[in-house]
């Protein structure tokens, strides 16, 4: 049973003990009252645990449950099957939200009750929040959702939307397979259900993402990017033919963006020559068209050779992979 007006935060946790207290005090400091956040601890082997039961033995409305370590994906699965709110917010354990950020995200839902979704811009952040080292913020677009999120054209996150849990819950699934690109692949999914989604480009950010590089990287770098390029051959031939034609094939330029990321850490010697090319070849075998293989390499030859980053690179080839 769902509560209207309720909204269920949705937390896995794995190891954020240097930040889950104050992921969790941005969520006790809503001006909006009632929510639950509900963390999943993913099997954390630092403390954890006993902060986020520390913070639960003093607010009832935040409750955790512990599982083995199965990844952030069975953690937000979990998380939604003890949902009981309206509404649904993913929330990563080390982001925050802004005071106003609930109830701001209710006001507007009951605004626009046509949608399944409502989703508005995010602020990524360095350092300490205190010390507001804010990046460009991200805006959702007003238009071809889809089209921008098979390009990579990454505007939101999983915190930026607000969900209908009842259009959500019964029918989406956080998928397991994918160690990298797992928001994108739920997001995608939903959008070809084709119900109305709404977007706020308009409105001031109410969610921050921490860019951190305990976040980002566990592990080597190259691990790190090994993930990532496996992520894009299981997205690419998951909705391959789920697609039309002329967006299907826009589907390599999720591939070109992670190759663009894996020239820059080749260039800062992050990565040896021998990892770099081994990406390129993971890059090649995740699309099915022989033209993008053949784009690709040539784009990872420039990426290998050029001591520094080339202005319109990245755009010229994504121009020609369509």
């Amino acid at each position: 049973m769902y509560f209207p007006n309720k909204i269920s935060i949705i937390c896995p946790n794995y190891n954020k003990g240097l930040f889950i207290g104050e992921t969790i005090e941005s969520v006790l400091a809503s001006t909006y009252k009632d929510w639950e956040l509900i963390i999943i601890d993913d099997g954390s082997t630092d403390d954890s645990l006993l902060i986020i039961q520390d913070f639960a033995s003093q607010d009832k409305r935040l409750q955790y449950h512990q599982q083995s370590n199965q990844g952030g994906a069975v953690a937000r699965n979990k998380g939604m099957s003890m949902a009981t709110g309206a509404y649904l917010l993913f929330l990563d354990s080390d982001d925050l939200i802004s005071p106003d950020c609930l109830q701001e995200r209710i006001k507007v839902a009951e605004q626009n009750p046509s949608g399944i979704g409502w989703v508005f811009p995010l602020m990524p952040f360095k350092g300490d929040f205190c010390d507001q080292e804010f990046i460009h913020p991200w805006i959702p677009p007003k238009d071809r959702f889809l089209e921008r999120l098979i390009e990579h054209d990454i505007t939101w996150t999983s915190m930026s939307p607000l969900w209908k849990t009842a259009s959500i819950v019964p029918y989406f699934k956080w998928n397991a397979n994918y160690h990298r690109l797992q928001d994108i692949e739920f997001h995608t999914h939903i959008l070809l259900k084709g119900e109305r989604i709404f977007t706020f480009p308009e409105k001031k950010p109410d969610c921050f993402y921490r860019l951190d590089e305990q976040k980002l990287v566990i592990g080597s770098r190259f691990q790190y990017l090994e993930k990532w390029g496996k992520g894009c051959h299981l997205y690419v031939h998951e909705f391959w033919n789920k697609l039309p034609k002329h967006m299907a094939s826009k589907l390599s330029r999720t591939i070109l963006a992670f190759l663009s990321v894996a020239g820059h850490y080749n260039r800062q010697k992050q990565i040896t020559q021998e990892q770099f090319e081994s990406l390129t070849q993971l890059a090649k075998e995740a699309t099915p068209l022989r033209r993008h293989q053949i784009l690709l390499s040539w784009y990872g030859k420039l990426l290998q050779m050029a001591p520094i980053h080339i202005p319109g690179l990245n755009g010229f080839f994504k121009f020609w992979i369509r």
